[in-house]
């Protein structure tokens, strides 16, 4: 699609007026302070950040608006009493206070379209009513993370029962559910999803953000919130490996969240004597970290559960050159300027890094390929490509 659209042509599209309940985690306000954007919240900053010409209602906690304004996203937030920021009481509790008050909520514009940023519980529940309260209005759902069914999946059984109550909800009430890749696609609809109403749709990067350095002060660079299915506590043991054979290869891991898992990183790194080889950053400032990013030579994607990878589609925007995991999710994305290695190989996957750093030919081949790769992944196109099939309700 074309990206140098003109403000007219622009304004023209962004013609609909949007409620979006997003309600959020059960972080809290100050929780949010402490921690980096999940990959869902990643893109709903993004799809805000371009669709700005469009009337926004932000229906949300006082906690997550600020988390939100604190990213620069400048919209209509209607916002809950502080008393849904948390509760002593418990996650049902709280779920509890914030679905009540938001059903007590009204809206005194009127609204086009209900656009649900997620598959939670809070989130798809309160979308409901309001598609309900409003006959006519079409309710679009993103879903970027299908757990159900899936005996891998690194989330809370928590999470899996909430997930199976909000998919009764949106295979009866929502007219579009957005996911992030076609085998995500295929396990709804074996799920009992309308085919017809399941969108295929993308995550991106923003290319003014991120540019090619020809500087290259580390060997590899990981971006990940420190969490079970980002794989970096087998990463260390690779690039355990990769030391073995490259004594003075470098590795940046970048992350956030956890504090637990970041402590057991760092103690792994210690028992394997690698404080010399791995650098472990926790909370960095978003420009440090891509400064980081763009003085690496190599990314390193060892994820065992995803949807997406939007650190994947920054890195090759910065051409580095990708090794990860070949996912059963990602099948058909990130095709050139990877190299992908059976899942939990991680003898393959030290090879592979091993051999990249040392064939400069195969190096540059990738590093173009990644650039080229990335020029179809942009949070441009992937705005206007929702916002269009929206508008086709």
């Amino acid at each position: 699609m074309d990206e140098t659209t003109s403000g007219s042509t622009a304004s023209a599209l962004y013609t609909m007026k949007l409620l979006i309940p997003g309600l959020g985690n059960t972080t809290g306000a100050a929780g949010y302070e402490q921690r980096a954007p999940s990959g869902g919240e990643i893109k709903l900053l993004n799809m805000l950040r371009n669709w700005k010409q469009a009337d926004i209602s932000f229906l949300t906690t006082p906690g997550y608006a600020a988390f939100m304004a604190s990213h620069d996203i400048k919209i209509t937030f209607k916002t809950l009493s502080q008393s849904c920021e948390s509760s002593r009481f418990g996650f049902v509790t709280l779920m509890g206070k914030r679905l009540l008050e938001s059903l007590l909520f009204r809206f005194y514009t009127t609204y086009d379209m209900i656009y649900c940023p997620s598959d939670l519980l809070f989130d798809v529940v309160v979308s409901v009513v309001y598609r309900l309260r409003n006959i006519g209005k079409k309710l679009v759902v993103c879903s970027f993370l299908v757990a159900v069914g899936e005996p891998d999946a690194p989330v809370h059984p928590l999470f899996s029962f909430q997930q199976n109550i909000s998919y009764l909800l949106m295979k009866r009430f929502a007219d579009r559910v957005y996911v992030l890749n076609n085998y995500d696609k295929e396990k709804l609809a074996a799920l009992g999803f309308d085919r017809s109403k399941l969108f295929v749709t993308s995550g991106g990067y923003d290319p003014a953000e991120i540019a090619v350095s020809s500087v290259k002060r580390y060997d590899a660079v990981c971006i990940a919130r420190f969490h079970p299915q980002k794989g970096l506590e087998q990463l260390v043991k690779i690039w355990e490996k990769v030391v073995n054979i490259r004594p003075v290869a470098k590795l940046v891991i970048i992350g956030g969240g956890n504090k637990d898992i970041q402590n057991d990183l760092e103690a792994s790194v210690r028992t394997l004597n690698l404080e010399k080889n791995i650098i472990v950053r926790a909370d960095m400032a978003r420009k440090e970290s891509v400064r980081m990013l763009r003085k690496s030579r190599v990314f390193l994607f060892p994820s065992t559960f995803e949807s997406w990878g939007f650190v994947v589609a920054e890195a090759m925007g910065a051409g580095l050159p990708v090794v990860m995991y070949d996912l059963a999710q990602l099948k058909g994305l990130f095709e050139k300027g990877t190299v992908k290695i059976s899942p939990f190989d991680t003898e393959a996957f030290a090879r592979n890094i091993v051999d990249l750093l040392g064939d400069n030919k195969q190096y540059r081949e990738l590093s173009e390929q990644a650039r080229n790769q990335a020029r179809t992944y942009t949070w441009k196109h992937v705005a206007r490509v929702e916002f269009e099939n929206m508008k086709k309700l």
